[in-house]
């Protein structure tokens, strides 16, 4: 009905209404981009692995696949998509979406805040079982929707009140007195993608702590991050007990949302220019 010069698949690739979307629109000659934000699904996520193996039959129609970073060039390559047909655009930092809330005089506290959903891939129980060997000083918040184990939850009722847990939807405002009141930002994730949190982290001045993943190895040394040896509780307590008071500076600064938009509308050229279908430039 909108008669589009190219169909952008952003979220869901994996979902039937996008296959069906994907298909129809190869078959009308319109040229397809997917945004492929997890290259490989999470682990233990059942709903995941099946969209995983439907998402193929989106990618065989998709003319561009975004990723987010350059080794998932190799990932994608790896599910049959050629590296040509790969564009990295990095993902835009969500920081000001909290930063707008930020309350003058809010003071730091010796607080590791781990916040996101909360899901078994992150490296909580990690987390909790490094606190012991972490500064006494040192407290930990959990902050997040999503379904705790019970060993997680014994494990943290075991440290008393180094350990808070906000197990809820967080407003952003929330989010923000978090970030303003912590000092280390927590990923001790077992696998990861790619993640928007470290360039949070380092906008509010935390030091981001970080698994040492594919997905991290270059944005959080960026962002002044630290890196420990994934799966280690030993050095990830290392880590947080040399943690300075004042956070190493941001390298590089991160992707917006409005260098992703430029990145894009160059993909939609080329692709429009390819189909010889022209472009309105409306729609």
């Amino acid at each position: 009905r909108h008669a589009p010069d190219v169909v952008h698949i952003i979220n869901g690739e994996g979902y039937p209404w996008s296959v069906a979307l994907a298909r129809r629109a190869r078959r009308l000659g319109v040229p397809v981009v997917t945004t492929v934000h997890d290259p490989t699904p999470h682990p233990g996520k059942l709903v995941e692995q099946a969209n995983y193996r439907l998402a193929a039959l989106c990618l065989a129609a998709t003319d561009v696949v975004q990723v987010h970073k350059p080794h998932q060039v190799e990932e994608m390559q790896a599910r049959g998509v050629a590296a040509d047909a790969v564009a990295v655009i990095p993902h835009g930092s969500f920081a000001d979406q909290y930063a707008r809330h930020i309350r003058p005089g809010a003071v730091r506290e010796k607080d590791i805040l781990l916040f996101g959903r909360l899901e078994a891939y992150k490296g909580i129980d990690l987390m909790l079982a490094a606190m012991p060997m972490i500064d006494p000083d040192w407290t930990l918040t959990l902050a997040g929707p999503g379904d705790l184990d019970v060993s997680v939850r014994e494990a943290a009722a075991a440290l008393g009140r180094r350990v808070r847990i906000l197990n809820r939807f967080l407003l952003d405002e929330e989010v923000c007195d978090l970030l303003q009141r912590a000092r280390i930002l927590a990923l001790p994730y077992s696998h990861v993608t790619q993640s928007a949190l470290p360039a949070i982290g380092a906008a509010f001045g935390l030091t981001v702590v970080a698994s040492d993943l594919p997905g991290f190895r270059e944005e959080v040394p960026a962002a002044g991050g630290v890196l420990f040896r994934a799966g280690s509780a030993e050095d990830l307590a290392r880590v947080v007990n040399a943690a300075s008071d004042q956070p190493a500076g941001v390298v590089e600064p991160p992707a917006t949302f409005e260098d992703a938009a430029r990145d894009l509308i160059l993909v939609y050229e080329r692709l429009v220019s390819a189909s010889g279908r022209g472009g309105t430039g409306t729609n």
